[in-house]
């Protein structure tokens, strides 16, 4: 066979997979291009296994398209669907928005099924669509995944309980991509919590997703030491100086490498993998991760050592973001002359984790500009500091240390919690 027959025969296979998207966006023109270097002896060969992917926000639609990457230069498997949550409305404007998942899976080339249309739902099950639904349990859906019948199901961050009727339509089973090494940290913030807790031996894994949440048998990990200053040999990143959102989008990535890894081997796609690769969970050891709550943003150093208030700041970065209440006193005042009367509530964006032997602390509960060094440490509990890098006041900027010293010249602040606390 000449390679120009063979290029016509996978260009053909790809119009057939594309041939309902009105637009094409770059990315799939791209994909043509590639693909048609793909010869139709490696197609006969290597069958291609069917794919539906689930997940909603950025981080899950970075695994999507590093997916939709490895389909298309493996030639060994096709993502049929994407499953993701409805638009919303989002920013200042409350414009209606697809979900990351379904603004990357759109430029990708796949199109949009509506559910609750019967013409629609009798779409050409070859063809990639995107089904936004607020919940697997929709009757739509399943009968929609049901008639599709996929070799193999995957998860990221889709936020969303799956039924066992959902599990059982996948032929090999359902792949979670989970940021933290299971069964430590079950649930929706595991980065977060990790984080708080300082429990710094943590990482990725890929799970089989089972009815229980986040306790199904573990295929791959990827362990890293996320103490302050730590490096990840693998990649020699710095993540032991990552917050919280950087963090999770770093873990997503090195799950991405791992799930890559595993849907090249026959094992997974027959199932074979769960029973005679993947390692069950201790229930014993598990613990929870739960959703952060707006309340405990507050910080309170007065109370927490110095390296609860850092690990609280990594945490919880991004949102809800961690605040304090401050009084502004003389820097020759004592602290206890401050009072609630004015308090300025601030944001803390940023701290850094302080040496014992680097910083003379001020008193808990105090920030204290330090002139030697030019920088702002906040006294903790227990005798310890944290540099306070970034802050915010209301209705202004994020400013650095030394910016922030601009408007407060020759005072200290004494800080206030202003969370509610158990007498």
């Amino acid at each position: 066979m000449s390679a120009m027959h063979m290029t016509s025969v996978l260009k053909v296979k790809y119009m057939r997979l594309v041939a309902s998207a009105s637009s094409a966006s770059s990315s799939s023109s791209s994909y043509q291009s590639q693909s048609q270097n793909q010869t139709s002896s490696q197609s006969a060969r290597f069958p291609k296994r069917s794919l539906v992917f689930l997940g909603t926000p950025d981080v899950s639609a970075k695994l999507l398209s590093r997916l939709f990457e490895e389909s298309r230069r493996t030639n060994l498997f096709e993502i049929k669907a994407v499953v993701t949550q409805p638009p919303r409305r989002k920013g200042r404007g409350k414009k209606v928005q697809p979900s990351p998942v379904a603004a990357i899976a759109e430029e990708l080339g796949f199109q949009n099924v509506d559910l609750t249309d019967e013409s629609n739902a009798d779409a050409d099950e070859n063809k990639p669509v995107i089904l936004a639904t607020p919940s697997a349990k929709d009757g739509a859906l399943l009968a929609f995944l049901e008639k599709m019948q996929p070799d193999i199901c995957v998860t990221a961050a889709y936020g969303n309980f799956l039924p066992q009727q959902f599990l059982d339509i996948p032929k090999a089973g359902t792949l979670n991509v989970h940021p933290s090494l299971l069964p430590r940290f079950r649930g929706a913030a595991p980065v977060q919590r990790a984080l708080e807790t300082q429990e710094n031996d943590t990482g990725v894994v890929v799970a089989y997703t089972v009815l229980k949440m986040d306790a199904g048998p573990v295929l791959a990990s990827h362990t890293i030491d996320a103490s302050p200053g730590a490096v990840d040999g693998a990649t020699d990143a710095c993540v032991g100086d990552m917050q919280a959102p950087e963090l999770l989008e770093y873990l997503f990535e090195r799950g991405a490498d791992l799930l890559v890894e595993e849907l090249k081997n026959d094992d997974v796609w027959s199932g074979e993998a769960r029973e005679t690769r993947a390692t069950a969970q201790d229930d014993a050891a598990a613990c929870a991760a739960p959703m952060i709550d707006k309340e405990e943003s507050w910080l309170d150093p007065a109370r927490n050592s110095a390296e609860e208030t850092h690990a609280k700041v990594r945490a919880f970065a991004g949102w809800p973001g961690t605040k304090v209440l401050m009084s502004f006193v003389g820097d020759a005042d004592d602290p206890s002359s401050a009072t609630m009367d004015g308090a300025v509530e601030v944001k803390v964006l940023a701290t850094r984790l302080l040496n014992s032997s680097e910083v003379t602390a001020p008193p808990p509960g105090v920030m204290a500009w330090q002139t030697s060094c030019k920088a702002w440490y906040l006294g903790c509990h227990g005798g310890g500091a944290v540099e306070v890098v970034t802050l915010q006041l209301p209705a202004k900027k994020p400013v650095d240390g030394k910016a922030f010293r601009n408007g407060f010249q020759n005072q200290k602040a004494v800080l206030f919690f202003g969370g509610t606390t158990e007498s």
